[in-house]
């Protein structure tokens, strides 16, 4: 995707086909990060388009939805991924794996989000979290860089949420021009 920061919008514009254009505004109070979705920046961002399966054609057995606004400091991150196991009546919460705990954590063996960020400038990053406390950040794929960014993930019944804030600072980048953008998630 190609995130494009203008005036008081951030214009995500995904380069593959078939994929709608998905504008993120400037939030007017910052979100708590918290692991719920339900502050007014969330409720009037725009979704993502459905997720589409990297292993083959079509879509996943689960959905995905990311929503991203941004304020004057940071840009933020909402993930909702939806998640059959996770209803306490198949009590198959153990196949919702989130085995790596803390903060460079290994959590690409866990289901897990990943966000990837390029914007303008010399650097592209990398954040990833899991539905417990595993996180982990790279910038040029050196996970030795820390970030300082805000991360908190929470399981429902129906699916998990991570919440991301990011500060401009640590991307070394501004609330312009364009950069590109993919939201995954790993199952």
């Amino acid at each position: 995707m190609r995130m494009t920061l203008v005036g008081c919008a951030v214009v995500l514009v995904c380069i593959c086909s078939a994929q709608p254009l998905l504008t993120a505004y400037r939030a007017q109070t910052p979100p708590a990060v918290d692991g719920v979705l339900d502050e007014a920046c969330w409720t009037a961002a725009s979704v993502t388009s459905p997720f589409i399966s990297a292993t083959g054609p079509g879509l996943p057995d689960e959905q995905t939805i990311g929503r991203v606004c941004w304020d004057a400091t940071h840009i933020y991150i909402g993930v909702e991924a939806f998640e059959g196991f996770l209803a306490p009546a198949l009590n198959m919460l153990h196949a919702v794996k989130a085995e790596r705990n803390g903060e460079d954590a290994a959590v690409f063996s866990d289901d897990c989000i990943e966000v990837f960020l390029d914007p303008p400038g010399e650097h592209d990053y990398h954040f990833a979290a899991n539905s417990a406390t595993g996180t982990w950040d790279a910038r040029n794929q050196q996970s030795s860089w820390d970030s300082g960014w805000q991360c908190v993930a929470r399981r429902g019944t129906k699916s998990y949420v991570v919440e991301i804030a990011i500060p401009f600072a640590a991307l070394s980048a501004t609330p312009e021009g364009s950069w590109r953008v993919n939201i995954c998630r790993e199952r």
